[in-house]
């Protein structure tokens, strides 16, 4: 007995003269801190929340009466200087610490890099992620008791993790461990306030016995149900736990029910919304496919269309080289019928037989003029077809030129900025008086020059 009264005036003379360090130290940190000098916050605030090492000391004597005590036979490591400071002291420094992480996590990968290094600055972004910093803070501050962790505490470790977590699976499974151990407190509203005028001083290390830490209780339920559970896609579990809640009166349960409802409401229109603006744009990358492969099939259609019409051009500009083949082969073939039919007809009187010849000959020769005519309107017809057609070809070339610079030019619009922007210097340049002259001086001094070489060709030639 009077060893354990040591040990606890002891204890209490160590947090009495670590106070004062922690609250300069606790001074220091949130100066540079609002300096935005986070790394030297961090670095002078973590001698007070990081345990000491443990060093053996063989010197101590040992004492029998400590020895046989069982509470005093169980070594337990050093704890950190926060630890054994007050409520308040403690609050503060947790909650500087929590703001140094979210800073931290908050300035990004360049600027963490610089100020703590890759390795130190994932691992602090690790902490405020996947709650390593709420398992520190426990371990460290509150002796490793879930249910001693201050509410104002929790509060900030339970937003520091609904800000950076990817998922708040972690969060709901800490805040349920914090409300286990901490139920007795969160039972009734009435008997907490009744007993709120009548503590001592052996109240619960946590603190619940004032109407501040009423609010912090009020807050993490406020956290849990409508942010933590939401997020998770538990809203009947939500509305469940607001109803059974014992520490929620019939209008604080009302105003979560509400607020809940809100937040699923707002959360289903904007799914909703989100799958319209998706719905929309799978529609215009499909709407622009189509027109893509429509142009691109309509251009295909164009070139095999020129293509065909050249080809039908060349064949039809070809001279007709068989018909006239045919027409000298029928011509011969007439021939050789008169020269047939031609002794038949000897028979008849001398002064009668020339007169046949005479008159085959004015037809053979009526025939060979009307031979040379009807060749030549083929021929100018021929040529007129062809230059249609190669009209239409020039046509349907200049055609395909002019799309494909319409498309070049579609597709790079610089080009045509910049063409604009040559014309427009040009007519900048012309627009200048000085510019305009020196081009005349220019013209009439080569007009000069051409005129006195001209003379002198002439007067070389007459001579």
């Amino acid at each position: 007995m009077p060893s354990s009264a040591l040990h606890n005036s002891l204890s209490s003379i160590s947090s009495s003269q670590a106070l004062p360090d922690i609250t300069r130290t606790y001074k220091q940190s949130s100066q540079l801190f609002l300096t935005r000098r986070v790394a030297e916050a961090l670095e002078s605030l973590q001698p007070i929340i990081e345990r000491p090492a443990q060093q053996p000391d063989d010197t101590t004597p040992h004492n029998t009466a400590e020895d046989s005590d069982p509470d005093q036979s169980e070594t337990q490591p050093p704890q950190a200087p926060i630890a054994t400071a007050s409520r308040g002291a403690r609050v503060k420094v947790w909650s500087l610490y929590i703001s140094i992480l979210n800073a931290v996590v908050e300035m990004g990968q360049e600027a963490g890099k610089d100020a703590f290094g890759a390795a130190r600055w994932r691992a602090l972004c690790a902490k405020a992620r996947d709650g390593g910093a709420w398992e520190e803070v426990q371990r460290n501050g509150y002796y490793d008791q879930e249910g001693d962790v201050d509410a104002d505490v929790v509060a900030n470790l339970a937003t520091l993790m609904l800000a950076h977590a990817p998922s708040q699976r972690v969060t709901q499974q800490k805040l349920e461990a914090y409300l286990a151990a901490v139920q007795n407190p969160l039972l009734d509203v009435s008997g907490h306030m009744a007993r709120s005028g009548k503590t001592n001083g052996h109240a619960h290390q946590n603190g619940t016995s004032t109407p501040r830490d009423l609010s912090s209780r009020l807050k993490i339920l406020e956290i849990y149900t409508l942010h933590v559970l939401p997020r998770n896609e538990e809203w009947e579990y939500a509305r469940e736990f607001i109803n059974m809640s014992e520490i929620l009166d019939e209008e604080r349960k009302e105003a979560f029910l509400h607020a809940l409802q809100g937040i699923q409401d707002e959360r289903s229109l904007d799914d909703k919304k989100e799958g319209e603006l998706q719905k929309q744009r799978e529609q215009q990358k499909e709407e622009a496919r189509r027109k893509q492969e429509s142009a691109r099939t309509q251009q295909q259609s164009d070139v095999e269309k020129l293509r065909k019409n050249a080809v039908a051009a060349k064949e039809k500009d070809r001279p007709p080289v068989k018909a006239s083949e045919s027409e000298h082969g029928v011509s011969e073939k007439r021939g050789a019928a008169d020269a047939k039919e031609s002794p038949g007809k000897a028979a008849a009187p001398n002064g009668s037989a020339t007169t046949p010849k005479a008159t085959s000959h004015t037809q053979n020769s009526s025939k060979q003029s009307s031979r040379p005519s009807e060749a030549n309107k083929k021929a100018k017809s021929s040529s007129s077809s062809g230059l249609y057609k190669r009209a239409m070809i020039l046509g349907g070339s200049m055609q395909q030129t002019i799309l494909a610079m319409a498309q070049n030019l579609r597709a790079h619009p610089v080009m045509l900025i910049r063409m604009l922007a040559f014309l427009i210097a040009l007519v900048m340049a012309f627009a200048r008086r000085d510019v305009r002259d020196r081009l005349d001086r220019i013209r009439e001094a080569s007009w000069d020059k051409i005129k006195r070489t001209v003379g002198m060709g002439v007067k070389v030639s007459y001579i």
